[in-house]
């Protein structure tokens, strides 16, 4: 496609779907964004998360693969951030949008269903399992495009895909339940 990706997105993603999801906020979406708020305890707290205390680790390979800029979790609260296009790193939306847009995956949500049969055969098949040199202390399964189950995050259970956030969020489906999930929070843990 020639589109940009937010525009994608909000073309056959998020609005058939009626869900709202963002990559790059717009202005009159800007008073509905919550603040993003610390990492519990700050960044390392008491029991530090491994992925987290190595991105804060100047000159580790997750601090370089995450920190391609130097920002922090708290510069998302600026309006530019916000704004920016960052496929990668700014979709901004609601647990209940994410739910729906997850739900819509696998099963029909006011008659839009945004993947076939084949599509979610392939979005659960398992193309990469191991330790990740990244998210250190996470094994990682993997299949196109989305996370699988694994012992750290069960999400709904075997033949689940979906995918993490920084700091908790979290969308996933279950195609045999029809059932989406959206986790999203404000504050990092």
């Amino acid at each position: 496609s020639s589109q940009r990706v937010c525009d994608y997105e909000r073309q056959h993603v998020a609005g058939p779907v009626g869900a709202e999801f963002h990559i790059g906020v717009p202005d009159d979406a800007l008073p509905r964004v919550a603040t993003m708020l610390d990492f519990v305890g700050g960044a390392l707290g008491e029991d530090p998360d491994p992925t987290i205390a190595a991105i804060l680790t100047p000159g580790s390979l997750t601090n370089r693969a995450f920190m391609i800029a130097p920002i922090y979790i708290t510069h998302f609260n600026e309006p530019a951030l916000l704004q920016a296009e960052i496929p990668s790193a700014n979709g901004c939306t609601s647990a209940r949008s994410l739910a729906r847009i997850y739900a819509a995956a696998v099963s029909e949500v006011d008659g839009v269903r945004l993947l076939d049969a084949e599509q979610v055969d392939d979005a659960r098949t398992e193309q990469s399992v191991g330790a990740d040199l990244v998210m250190v202390g996470n094994p990682n399964r993997l299949a196109s495009g989305y996370w699988l189950p694994d012992d750290l995050s069960p999400m709904l259970g075997p033949g689940a895909f979906g995918h993490a956030g920084l700091g908790g969020s979290l969308g996933c489906a279950l195609p045999e339940r029809e059932i989406g999930f959206g986790y999203v929070m404000n504050q990092c843990q």
